[in-house]
């Protein structure tokens, strides 16, 4: 046996001797494997003929672009520039003839994207990967007798799995997430046998009571439940259908029970909530969505338990809000908005017999006039007009003919309110009364619609202090002085109109106790005149000289 083997190794010696010369210690051999006239594989021999290293050009570009290399005429190390852009994008190395290390070559860094390490039966062992392409090997998968059992990846590279997975059957099992580094795992997702995600649980505070709970079926979202202020119990429940919300539950005030119920159309959009405020046994609020934007509110806004106010939306913006207090189906407030969600009118319905008497107009969201009907016979009756939301001027038709013959304004320093009457209707009012807060202050009379005010009268709270009178067919004004109950103790007589007081009356108990006069217009009196209780004259002295001093007297 021996030596038939001894033959066998002569043979192939002399063999080699005759096709590589011992003169050359390598040699590259070129071949045209599909006799196309270029060559597509060379090879590099030692002086014993023994392989290299072989290049090949697999898309007879005239480029090589796979090459192998060999020790022992056994390949230790496969490159391979699979895309043909002249550059090598895969590396395979080699133990024995297995292989045991790939790596493939990003041609965005020129650093491995992906390494990946083979057992001694060559399976896969392990995998490390550039997910992000950034030249930083990140992601590592780990197998077990050549399948998937666990993952890992790394995307801030400081060393520590932000994101570990196990499989079983090389199927997800259990998903573990360091969200924020800090070596905690705040998201557990566990899979179901098909590896499909069965529930995720979020714990960020690490207490152990998860804060967010994701419960699926058959790998789509059936219900998910969160507790919002981290006391342990779950205060919003929200259910899903096809991996859609259907309905969810929200209990705001904590305690236990649902304030909020959602509802979904079968899209996933929102399509109505209702909502029960705190202290309310009963749902107060109902909202109406279409295309994910409000498009109705009722609303229970005393807490009746009847939603009597609707508020109507277009295009997310309100344009008409109306009430209906006694739930009669014919509200008693309607309020409209413009385009802007401006409110710009509405009307009332105050005594609830159905029929408006009430109306409100609005500019820039402040109101500038109210109309009323205060008699309820079908006619505006009142109305006030505002500026800069404060109320300046009011009209008032107060015995019903149509025409408004009082007018109340309301910016007349120095007083608060003042008050015209013109009862016939020729712009001229008869009567003008002028307050201050509460109190009338000056009162105005026309008697005769010349527009000429014959009667002034000052008050002080309720009490006549002064009143000045026109005299009849002439000239003139007597001003009276009162006190307590409207008691005259004084009256100024300018009898000509010249704007000084030529007579003077005094009074005692309201009655005539002395008359001064000036006849000269000097501006001092010359004639005095005095009268017993009986309002009859006793005694008249004139000044004669005009010295001031009485000359003659008269008795």
């Amino acid at each position: 046996m021996k030596r038939h083997l001894f033959h066998l190794c002569a043979a192939a010696c002399l063999l080699l001797t005759l096709v590589f010369p011992a003169w050359s210690q390598e040699r590259l051999l070129e071949t045209d494997t599909d006799r196309n006239g270029r060559i597509d594989q060379t090879a590099r021999v030692d002086e014993l003929g023994r392989l290299l290293e072989l290049r090949i050009d697999n898309n007879g570009d005239g480029r090589m672009d796979q090459f192998q290399y060999y020790e022992n005429e056994k390949m230790v190390r496969l490159e391979k520039d699979a895309d043909f852009d002249g550059r090598v994008d895969i590396r395979d190395f080699f133990e024995n003839g297995l292989r045991v290390r790939s790596e493939e070559i990003s041609s965005k860094t020129g650093k491995p994207g992906r390494i990946i390490l083979f057992d001694a039966k060559g399976r896969t062992e392990r995998m490390d990967r550039d997910a992000d392409g950034n030249g930083s090997l990140d992601t590592v998968y780990f197998f077990k007798d050549g399948r998937l059992s666990l993952s890992t990846q790394d995307p801030d590279g400081d060393g520590r799995p932000n994101i570990k997975q196990t499989y079983v059957n090389e199927k997800p099992a259990e998903r573990f997430q360091d969200e924020n580094g800090d070596g905690h795992w705040e998201v557990v997702t566990v899979f179901d046998s098909k590896g499909d995600p069965a529930e995720t649980r979020r714990d960020d505070d690490g207490d152990g009571q998860p804060e967010d709970v994701l419960l699926y079926s058959k790998g789509l979202l059936k219900e998910r439940r969160q507790d919002t202020n981290r006391d342990g119990r779950f205060d919003v429940t929200t259910y899903y259908k096809n991996g859609l919300p259907e309905r969810q539950e929200k209990d705001v005030n904590f305690d236990g029970e649902p304030d909020i119920r959602a509802f979904y159309d079968a899209q996933g959009n929102l399509s109505r909530a209702e909502e029960k405020s705190p202290g309310r046994d009963a749902i107060d609020k109902i909202i109406v969505y279409q295309h994910g934007q409000p498009a109705e509110i009722q609303q229970d806004t005393d807490g009746d338990g009847r939603l009597e106010t609707v508020s109507a939306y277009r295009n997310g913006l309100l344009y008409r809000q109306t009430r209906d207090m006694n739930q009669d189906g014919r509200p008693e407030v309607s309020i409209s908005f413009d385009a802007q969600g401006r409110k710009v009118g509405s009307e009332t319905d105050s005594d609830l017999d159905g029929r408006i008497d009430t109306w409100q107009y609005y500019e820039n969201d402040r109101q500038v006039r109210l109309e009323k009907d205060e008699n309820r016979d079908g006619r505006v009756d009142l109305r006030i007009f505002y500026q800069k939301g404060v109320q300046i001027k009011a009209l008032r038709d107060t015995d019903g003919d149509g025409r408004f013959e009082t007018a109340q304004f309301f910016n007349r320093p120095p007083y608060t309110m003042v008050v015209e009457q013109d009862a016939d209707g020729d712009g001229r009012p008869e009567s003008v009364f002028s307050y201050r807060g509460d109190d009338l202050s000056l009162k105005e009379s026309d008697a005769n619609g010349d527009g000429v005010f014959e009667v002034r009268e000052y008050y002080r709270g309720d009490k006549l202090l002064k009143s000045i009178e026109k005299h009849d067919n002439r000239d003139g004004f007597i001003t009276w002085f009162y006190e307590g109950r409207e008691t005259p103790v004084r009256a100024e007589d300018d009898s000509d109109g010249d704007g000084r007081t030529d007579m003077w009356y005094f009074y005692a108990d309201g009655r005539l106790t002395r008359v001064e006069e000036d006849t000269n217009s000097d501006g001092r009196a010359d004639v005095w005149e005095e009268y017993d209780r009986s309002e009859v004259m006793v005694k008249r002295s004139r000044d004669l000289n005009f010295d001031g001093k009485p000359d003659i007297e008269d008795k």
